[in-house]
């Protein structure tokens, strides 16, 4: 703890509704938590946290309320007069939001009621509110006519606003025509994905999900959305099957379920490929840093991407990767070093690459292991902890530019 205890109030998607904004807040408070602050999680009805989490972290969801004009929940009050009614009973110092989109809203219009309201309150309260842009919040979402103009305000009206990649920054500076905030990269647990170095675990994971031990395995893991363009994995692998080099046993992973996992399957189905290719159900989180090292070679070739966390969960475990050169990839993921980049829509690139990994052990051995160089160097715990707990008491004591 780098000063006084901080009551810290975060807005995000607990579980169910775990998405990456929601793994990366939830990361960054149980690490303040660790350190000794009050860590309190406002998110949907019928949410909750893990055991673990809850060991750490204090969890409100918002209450449900229905009437009979209401067409949609009321969130937009809700979530706002939810922490409104939390600083009855907590000093609020930092009310932070992960994903722009409502929750954004939620702690700005939550931090000016409990302004509104310093002389019913038992103390003097001056909460800031924190913004985190995760990707699609803006990149999406932000261009859509119907969303763009109310989020303008709520991000200008933010103390301060984080983005999780210089990319994504520069669009929202673009997009919105300001300068305000700063970077803060995603990061992973690495005490929870970490290297498998006898591979004892390989095997066993294998053999639960029935691969055999010595298949050369691309893996991806997503939620199958159109930005994932998981049918581009099919059609690569499918285009390297015909090289003459590439070897019989490699084979496909897919983790997670989605919109597009159908017509994925479909292709495999198109090509003759379903003795080569293996589809999971959803694989809690938790469980994802062990079933992670059943794959040799990570691949993700998004339409757009801010800082995807299963990258780090793949440098992590010193997994090279393969992927597009979409939005913020490629600060984490450097072409030639810990992996290799191709253009969006370039098919021979992708599937080069897959032979090429293929065929190098050696090459696959030296990118895994530049990885984690770089994962522990610029997306450890300790360095986003650091940078989010300097930022709080910036904010708090007035000192942030």
């Amino acid at each position: 703890m780098m000063g006084k205890k901080l009551t810290i109030v975060k807005v995000l998607y607990a579980r169910p509704h775990l998405g990456g904004s929601g793994k990366v807040g939830l990361e960054i408070g149980k690490e303040l938590a660790r350190r000794g602050h009050d860590v309190h999680i406002v998110s949907y009805p019928d949410t909750y946290l893990s055991e673990d989490e809850s060991k750490l972290l204090k969890l409100h969801p918002v209450a449900e309320i229905g009437y009979d004009s209401f067409k949609v929940p009321p969130t937009g009050l809700i979530f706002p007069s939810t922490i409104r009614n939390l600083a009855n009973e907590l000093k609020i110092d930092i009310l932070h939001a992960h994903y722009a989109i409502q929750h954004g809203e939620a702690v700005v219009d939550g931090r000016d009621i409990i302004k509104m309201d310093k002389h019913i309150l038992k103390y003097d309260s001056d909460p800031k509110a924190i913004i985190t842009c995760h990707g699609t919040d803006i990149s999406i979402n932000g261009y859509k006519s119907a969303i763009g103009p109310a989020l303008r305000l709520k991000l200008s009206q933010a103390d301060y606003l984080t983005f999780v990649s210089h990319e994504l920054q520069d669009q929202a500076k673009k997009l919105f025509n300001f300068e305000k905030g700063k970077v803060i990269n995603n990061f992973i647990d690495e005490t929870e994905f970490k290297p498998d170095f006898d591979g004892s675990l390989r095997v066993k994971v294998r053999e639960e999900l029935g691969i055999p031990n010595d298949a050369l395995v691309f893996y991806h893991t997503s939620n199958f959305r159109r930005v994932k363009n998981t049918p581009s994995i099919v059609e690569a692998f499918n285009v390297a099957t015909k090289n003459p080099d590439f070897p019989e046993t490699a084979q496909l992973l897919f983790f997670g379920t989605g919109p597009e996992k159908t017509q994925t399957q479909s292709l495999v189905s198109k090509y003759g490929l379903e003795n080569r290719v293996k589809f999971t159900d959803v694989i809690q989180y938790e469980l994802m840093p062990r079933y992670i090292h059943a794959g040799d070679i990570h691949l993700l070739p998004s339409l757009s991407e801010a800082c995807p966390l299963v990258n780090l969960e793949a440098m992590a475990v010193m997994k090279p990767i393969i992927a597009s050169n979409a939005g913020g990839i490629a600060e984490a993921v450097v072409h030639g070093l810990n992996g290799y980049l191709f253009e969006l829509g370039d098919l021979d690139s992708f599937s080069n690459y897959m032979v090429e990994l293929a065929t190098d052990k050696n090459k696959r051995l030296s990118m895994g292991e530049e990885g984690y160089k770089i994962l522990n160097s610029k997306f450890s715990r300790k360095n986003i902890g650091d940078a989010y707990e300097q930022l709080y008491y910036s904010l708090i004591n007035n000192t942030q530019s």
